[in-house]
């Protein structure tokens, strides 16, 4: 099957704004991970907070963060039996 001209020259362009997108998700998924984990450190060493409120922040980190990888292992594994992976809209 031929591919149209005009196809091969929008090809770059939609590369590199792809290319553009994931690095500013990449920049804001890592700063935003930087930032947590910086906010969690200062909090946790803070002498003037309590004990139980450390325990009680550690236990819902411990939560979202099984949340967040439950869900991410079952994407991971309906992704590779998912009959419409390779339709284009």
């Amino acid at each position: 099957m031929e591919v149209p001209e005009m196809t091969w020259d929008e090809y770059p362009a939609g590369v590199y704004n792809r290319v553009e997108r994931n690095f500013g998700l990449l920049c804001v998924v890592a700063g935003t991970v930087v930032a947590v984990l910086l906010g969690l450190v200062a909090f946790a060493c803070d002498p003037t907070v309590p004990g139980y409120a450390k325990i009680v922040v550690g236990v819902i980190g411990l939560g979202l963060l099984g949340l967040l990888s439950s869900v991410a292992r079952q994407r991971c594994r309906e992704s590779k039996t998912d009959p419409y992976k390779r339709i284009v809209r």
